[in-house]
């Protein structure tokens, strides 16, 4: 690439140099250096635009309020829950059995943590339940 950006400019150089008598020429030769570089800057201005927007993007998508984090991870306990629960009442693996157990297990605890958590911060939180997201 930097080979033919070199020759490139030792041409345009070159053909400056040979036709400066030729004004045509020449003009026809800024214009296409000023086109280039026209390119090249609004190139560099639509980069900057994308860097400088994507703090906005990221701002727009905030923390939840903690009401929310409650109600999301309360259902998201509750579907692990029921599914493991399923799992217990069709499967004869007894690993998978065990694993399921545990899924129960952690995930009733994972709810009581997080219920205690927003009773602490003065927040009554709903029951837990699935939703549709």
């Amino acid at each position: 690439m930097r080979m033919a950006r070199s020759l490139e400019l030792n041409y345009d150089q070159h053909i400056t140099h040979r036709y400066q008598g030729n004004s045509l020429r020449s003009q026809l030769l800024n214009e296409a250096r000023y086109e280039k570089r026209r390119r090249y800057n609004m190139k560099r201005l639509f980069l900057a635009a994308a860097l400088l927007a994507m703090p906005t993007i990221a701002a727009a998508q905030a923390a939840p309020t903690p009401a929310t984090y409650v109600m999301k991870a309360g259902a998201g306990d509750q579907y692990e829950i029921q599914s493991s629960r399923l799992v217990l009442a069709t499967t004869k693996n007894a690993e998978l059995k065990q694993f399921a157990t545990m899924m129960v297990a952690d995930h009733t605890k994972s709810t009581a943590d997080v219920k205690a958590a927003a009773m602490r911060s003065n927040l009554t939180p709903k029951p837990p339940m699935l939703d549709a997201m």
